[in-house]
């Protein structure tokens, strides 16, 4: 599982990251190509707080052009991790009431629905039951006298029917 903040450093200098803090999203919204470690060209990176360090999220050799732009390219990512936190921080305090609200009222909507759903389940029971009687009452005579047809068909080896 990554961590926030998950992003890929590319050869070209960009920086890339997405809302879900995954590098797999990242690798395919940018259609960057993951197979063959001679031709990537991409670097996963992850900066967590309090943003004073970049970790890179692989192992193996990195890059002759990541470890000749390394300072550059962590310095970077620091200073986009902390912006992106910023922004994280104001989203989750305007979202937070907002979701507070969603889910007292899911809440009393889900109460309502159980209230009404245990003596409809308990009708439905009743009905099934019923029904299933019927049926069986009819169903029982039938198989007899199917049983009964089969027995004088000549040839006809009986199977076990219950």
């Amino acid at each position: 599982m990554c961590n926030f903040f998950s992003c890929v450093a590319t050869r070209d200098g960009r920086i890339l990251f997405t809302e879900q803090n995954h590098h797999s999203e990242i690798i395919m919204r940018a259609n960057l190509r993951d197979t063959d470690l001679h031709l990537r060209h991409f670097v996963r990176l992850e900066c967590v707080p309090p943003f004073d360090s970049v970790t890179v999220d692989e192992q193996g050799t990195l890059p002759g052009w990541f470890e000749n732009e390394r300072a550059s390219i962590e310095a970077r990512v620091i200073e986009l991790a902390k912006r992106v936190a910023s922004a994280w921080e104001q989203y989750e305090a305007v979202e937070r009431p907002a979701r507070e609200q969603y889910q007292a009222v899911e809440l009393s909507a889900w109460e309502q629905y159980k209230a009404v759903e245990r003596p409809a389940r308990e009708q439905y029971k009743a009905v099934k039951r019923s029904a299933w009687e019927q049926y069986k009452a009819v169903e029982r005579p039938a198989r007899e006298q199917y049983k009964a047809v089969l027995s004088t068909i000549t040839g006809y080896l009986p199977a076990v029917i219950e």
